[in-house]
């Protein structure tokens, strides 16, 4: 982890570790941190100010949001408030410092459960909390709606967030994760009705997905879906897909691309012709509803299978 003296200026980060581009750009989607620090970092030139101050002066304050910070260290004032981050190790859980996060807009938000959830709310009400607003109604409108998709049958990004269905209802999220802290925001925007999580622990990082699950099972159930009525002649077409992929948000130009590797996407296929897809242990069986298109038998994924040609898209 970094500490306080290893820390650049933004400005020096970037400029330092411009990525290289593999893919062409506008076709194939690979979240982000540098390009989100880019962003912040165009603020601070427009603004004059650093970002930390932007927010606290255009977001933090007019919500009411008093404790939460872009800053680090944190203030005095928040940092005795501070949670501690916890690692499992030798069979106990071991305390760690407080992580800092060069790219900082990407990342280095301190914040509280309460305050997060005003930051909802405004998000809900079309940019509005109480009588404050951060947003014109139709910009916020503009960045909960999907702005890319690698395919019209998948959900995709919106303007800072991911789209994903759980029950058939629409989701846009947001999570966070260091190494200690795993945070999970969830917005439903259609029933106006928002989650929110952090974990103190390296365990936390799978553990707001399943907290959303068990959410949406309990106040937005769904009767379970028809199973799906695969290809007349999947079982010889599902032999197509056997194989092993790769995560396009990877590193691909230095010696950290070697841990690829060990997130690859693996696909097989069971006696029943079904497709197995497993990513880092979890494991969906999938049929082919349409030439290219995979539909899970366990959860509402969908699955677009494409040539080298054109890059392959996932909505989970």
């Amino acid at each position: 982890m970094l500490t306080a003296g290893e820390m650049s200026s933004l400005d020096g980060y970037l400029k330092a570790n411009i990525p290289a581009r593999v893919f062409p750009p506008g076709e194939l989607a690979a979240y982000s941190n540098y390009g989100t620090a880019l962003a912040g970092y165009i603020v601070e030139r427009i603004s004059g100010i650093l970002f930390a101050e932007y927010v606290e002066q255009y977001i933090f304050t007019p919500l009411g949001m008093a404790h939460s910070t872009f800053r680090q260290p944190l203030p005095a004032a928040l940092a005795v408030d501070m949670s501690g981050g916890y690692n499992y190790t030798g069979g106990a859980f071991q305390p760690g410092g407080f992580e800092f996060v060069q790219a900082y807009p990407a990342g280095s938000l301190s914040s509280t459960a309460a305050d997060m959830a005003r930051f909802m709310i405004a998000h809900l009400q079309d940019g509005r909390y109480n009588e404050t607003s951060i947003l014109e109604a139709d910009t916020a409108r503009l960045m909960h709606r999907q702005h890319f998709t690698h395919d019209p049958r998948l959900l995709g990004m919106a303007h800072g967030f991911f789209e994903s269905t759980v029950n058939g209802r629409r989701i846009i999220s947001h999570g966070g994760d260091t190494f200690l802290f795993h945070s999970g925001l969830f917005l439903l925007p259609d029933e106006g009705t928002g989650v929110f999580v952090s974990y103190n622990s390296t365990a936390g990082a799978a553990a707001g997905a399943a907290l959303l699950e068990v959410f949406m099972d309990r106040y937005f159930p769904a009767p379970a879906p028809a199973a799906p009525e695969p290809l007349a002649d999947h079982r010889e077409r599902a032999q197509i897909y056997r194989g092993e992929y790769h995560l396009s948000r990877a590193n691909f130009t230095t010696v950290e691309k070697l841990m690829a590797l060990l997130q690859a996407v693996r696909v097989s296929v069971n006696a029943d012709g079904e497709l197995l897809i497993s990513l880092m242990g979890d494991i969906k069986r999938f049929v082919e509803i349409e030439p290219g298109l995979l539909r899970s038998l366990d959860s509402d994924d969908l699955v677009v299978a494409r040539s080298d040609e054109s890059p392959p898209g996932v909505r989970s």
